[in-house]
């Protein structure tokens, strides 16, 4: 019986913080997971926290977040500085350290002018500070639309993504540009004094260049929808329709609402190629006399931060949008090193995201470092940034996720290379850091 009971006792997992006993027993029905971690308590045993516990950390640190950086709609600029909204940002996005550096900057001017309108309405009267529309530019798949929504949620506004190649010009198939308005008002709860504060961010901007055919014919996906877009970017007051029937409108005035402008923009890299090499008077490439270093292919990387606004107007966008939009920033092409850390280490990675649907079924999901560099290798191929990850992940384990929910005795999936092809091992063992 002796035996008995301190078998028993050892199968407990205790949480430090709220002193809750769990069997393993227990926490497989409950679905309740204790965390062994490196730190000893007093009685020199390590430190255990329980998945209830975690949850209500995490409920007191975002109302925390929320009380610090918002009063009354407006951003406490007091409490946050550039500095400390790029901090939130690294927990999301990596590297990108110009984008997040120049997003932070403006994001913050930004809450600067709304909370001086907030605290004095008459002080654009004296002298008017006017917002700073962003053009984000970068490969697919490098943080763009994440560093948008990592923004929004911490500055507890409105927001609205939106693909430009939707609309069209007043009166053809598609959607009207004053949808935008209505979709940023609906994502504020229909409270039309917080939609005017949120941000827009109209991706896949770039398809909306200026045709070079000369058909004759109206473009109406590509300048048209620009010149419309130019009316809400620039601010002013509007009527939007509540209803597809157009029988009841409301007013917005977009002054305050910041406007993100993202695309790959592909293809501006041979245009700023171009230009630096016109400015240096380097040889053309061409002819017998063309130089073997002008006939190497552009390596995006090298010229991104060179982009400006000549370059821009060269690819398509109009110099009416562009005298909107003052601040460009670039986003670099992601590296198989930082593809392997963007699987682990942000807030919501990917590999996270699955060992959270394999804990739901009482089974520990582990990687090997060989396995985590393979599958960013393979996304790396794929040409399309961070989001090729997801699919890898998905082809890997596809098998696992379907077989192990009716396979009591495994306890743990191990990710691992065998013969330079990726496998998952099923093991029966459960983790000792449970």
């Amino acid at each position: 019986m002796a035996t008995s009971n301190f078998l028993k006792q050892q199968n407990k997992k205790k949480c430090s913080y709220c002193g809750n006993e769990y069997t393993k027993e227990d926490m497989i029905k409950k679905g309740i997971l204790v965390f062994k971690g490196s730190t000893l308590d007093e009685n020199g045993e390590p430190v255990r926290i329980c998945s209830n516990c975690i949850k209500a950390c995490n409920e007191i640190y975002q109302a925390n977040i929320n009380k610090i950086t918002s009063k009354n709609g407006v951003l406490d600029v007091s409490s946050m500085t550039p500095s400390k909204i790029k901090h939130h940002l690294d927990e999301w996005v990596l590297d990108q350290e110009r984008a997040k550096t120049d997003i932070s900057t403006e994001i913050y001017n930004q809450f600067k002018r709304l909370k001086r309108i907030a605290e004095n309405p008459d002080a654009n009267k004296n002298l008017r500070i006017e917002k700073s529309n962003m053009i984000l530019i970068g490969p697919t798949g490098v943080g763009k639309t994440e560093l948008v929504r990592s923004l929004s949620a911490l500055l507890d506004l409105p927001y609205t993504i939106q693909d430009a190649t939707s609309f069209t010009s007043a009166g053809y198939i598609g959607r009207d540009v004053d949808e935008i308005l209505k979709d940023l008002y609906n994502a504020a709860g229909k409270n039309i004094e917080k939609a005017q504060k949120g941000i827009v961010f109209l991706d896949e901007f770039d398809k909306l260049r200026k045709s070079n055919t000369r058909t004759g014919q109206k473009d109406v996906g590509g300048e048209s929808v620009q010149q419309a877009l130019l009316k809400i970017i620039e601010g002013g007051e509007f009527d939007v329709k509540k209803d597809k029937m157009g029988s009841s409108t409301f007013k917005f005035d977009t002054s305050n609402v910041l406007f993100i402008l993202g695309g790959a923009f592909v293809g501006i890299d041979e245009i700023v190629n171009k230009r630096l090499k016109k400015n240096k008077n380097a040889p053309a490439n061409i002819g017998f006399g063309g130089s073997p270093e002008a006939k190497k292919p552009v390596d995006y990387n090298s010229i991104a931060e060179d982009i400006c606004q000549e370059d821009l107007k060269e690819f398509g966008i109009i110099p009416e949008v562009l005298g909107r939009c003052p601040v460009i920033t670039t986003f670099k092409e992601l590296s198989e090193e930082t593809l392997v850390r963007i699987l682990t280490e942000p807030k919501h990675a990917i590999v996270k995201q699955y060992q959270a649907l394999f804990s739901m079924d009482n089974v520990d999901l582990e990687f090997t470092e060989e396995a985590l560099k393979e599958i960013a290798k393979r996304a790396k191929k794929r040409k399309i940034g961070a989001r090729a990850l997801r699919s890898e992940l998905q082809e890997i384990l596809k098998t696992a996720m379907f077989e192990v929910p009716d396979m009591d005795n495994v306890r743990k999936v191990l990710v691992t290379v065998d013969d330079d092809k990726i496998v998952c091992k099923y093991e029966n063992a459960i983790s000792e850091e449970m």
